[in-house]
């Protein structure tokens, strides 16, 4: 009888009965087998004693064990039937948590996603408007013929300070011109004044420009020679 109690009391389900009548069965089946015979009983039915009367308490015995033995095994099915039930259902309250336990929640988290930065701007091209000016400088006004001095092109007039008209004339015997109150060609000095003794002899290159100057002009032989040295750019007299 232990072998059935074990089977259904084993804490593996595939090991117990399926049904509970099958534990029944075989719990029945166990305690059938092993209830032991009475060898009284089978010697007094095969040898009556002759002359005697019958002895009823062995009969009595019989009955009583009769009735006993399916008490016994009727209670015995019935403590095995309610043990079973509760391990039926412990076994089935321990496996459902364990199932529950078992079971694998998937929870899905929904990321986010930022939306992507705006495109930049397109890069802003300054324009500097560059304003040049332009100042026109003027011709500058001829300056004042000097009477006396170095002229080009032959021919050609300018005005003096005084706003007289003077022409590039040429020097006679000589290929340079100067200018001259005369046109064409400047005519020689008549007239040679005396010399300042606190000046020095005139250079025979200047002698000819300075003694016409003097002449057309009135002007000094020092005031001429100034003039004369001024617009040729050569360096002033000391």
């Amino acid at each position: 009888m232990d072998s059935v109690l074990n089977r259904a009391l084993t804490k593996d389900p595939g090991d117990r009965f399926e049904r509970c009548a099958d534990f029944a069965r075989a719990l029945s089946h166990r305690l059938t087998a092993e209830a032991p015979g009475d060898p009284g009983i089978t010697r007094q039915s095969t040898s009556p004693v002759a002359g005697t009367a019958p002895n009823t308490a062995p009969f009595r015995s019989r009955r009583r064990t009769a009735v006993l033995v399916p008490a016994v095994l009727g209670v015995l099915l019935l403590a095995a039937t309610v043990v079973a039930g509760v391990e039926f259902v412990r076994a089935d309250r321990t496996e459902a948590p364990t199932a529950r336990e078992e079971t694998t929640t998937t929870i899905t988290t929904a990321t986010s996603v930022a939306p992507p930065p705006p495109a930049p701007p397109p890069p802003t091209t300054e324009v500097t408007d560059t304003v040049t000016d332009t100042v026109t400088t003027a011709p500058a006004a001829p300056s004042a013929a000097v009477i006396g001095a170095n002229c080009a092109p032959l021919d050609s007039t300018a005005a003096t300070e005084s706003g007289v008209t003077a022409y590039c004339s040429s020097v006679p015997g000589s290929g340079a011109t100067i200018w001259s109150l005369a046109q064409g060609e400047v005519p020689s000095p008549t007239s040679t004044p005396p010399q300042d003794p606190t000046e020095e002899p005139l250079p025979t290159e200047e002698a000819f420009p300075v003694l016409t100057c003097m002449e057309q002009t009135g002007q000094t032989r020092r005031e001429c020679r100034r003039d004369i040295r001024d617009s040729n750019g050569q360096p002033p007299l000391p």
